[in-house]
């Protein structure tokens, strides 16, 4: 397993973690949290940590990943969208592009 895809795969999880804190400790996040997309990526996670590669939860996670994928902008990199700006754009492209080794 990719280290990368591991990672981004977390990152994406904080994101969510972190909206969903906000949301019910502020009550007024930036952003509103995604659950299905923290649950995916918490499965996918368990999954990875377990060494129990699931095909069911890793297209969950694709499912979600596509179902909220901004469309990929055009002149941009992929190597160079997360220093552009893209943020969390650039995890999931990323992430969909590497969809076979999830």
């Amino acid at each position: 397993m990719n280290e990368q895809l591991i990672s981004r795969v977390r990152t994406l999880a904080k994101t969510e973690k972190y909206k969903q804190d906000s949301f019910f400790f502020c009550g007024s996040p930036s952003d509103m949290p995604n659950e299905a997309l923290l649950s995916a990526c918490e499965a996918w996670l368990a999954a990875v940590e377990s060494g129990q590669r699931d095909p069911a939860v890793s297209e969950r996670l694709i499912s979600e990943l596509e179902r909220i994928a901004p469309a990929r902008p055009t002149g941009i990199l992929l190597e160079n969208a997360n220093a552009e700006g893209a943020g969390n754009a650039f995890v999931i492209w990323n992430l969909l592009d590497h969809r076979a080794e999830l």
